[in-house]
């Protein structure tokens, strides 16, 4: 959660929320799509 308060002042203000959540998303995406390219060249 500390790499989420970008400017240190102990308050995580609405742009800091956002900005978690498209880098949780950018990280939820690229795992998926790594777990869907194993599984297809397992099974074909």
């Amino acid at each position: 959660m500390r790499k989420v308060d970008r400017n240190d002042d102990k308050l995580i203000d609405r742009n800091e929320i956002v900005a978690a959540v498209r880098m949780i998303d950018k990280h939820v995406a690229r795992a998926t799509l790594r777990w869907l390219q194993v599984f297809f060249f397992y099974f074909l």
